[in-house]
């Protein structure tokens, strides 16, 4: 019996793992920090709560999207 196996080595793919996995950490914070500011610019400039939440539902719909799709 062959064994299937994948032409590249385990430490090269952990490391790409590690490197995607830290790289989606850092969007992740960042994003979740500057929804306040965000929000607070644009309650600010006269728009209620809920309609700076249903656009930040609408952001995070737009950039969800075409990951669901796949």
């Amino acid at each position: 019996m062959t064994a299937l196996t994948h032409d590249t080595p385990a430490s090269t793919r952990a490391g790409t793992r590690l490197a995607s996995g830290l790289g989606l950490a850092v969007v992740s914070a960042s994003s979740f920090g500057l929804s306040g500011s965000l929000a607070r610019g644009l309650m600010d400039a006269g728009w209620s709560s809920a309609a700076a939440v249903v656009v930040r539902i609408l952001l995070a719909a737009a950039v969800l999207a075409p990951i669901a799709l796949l």
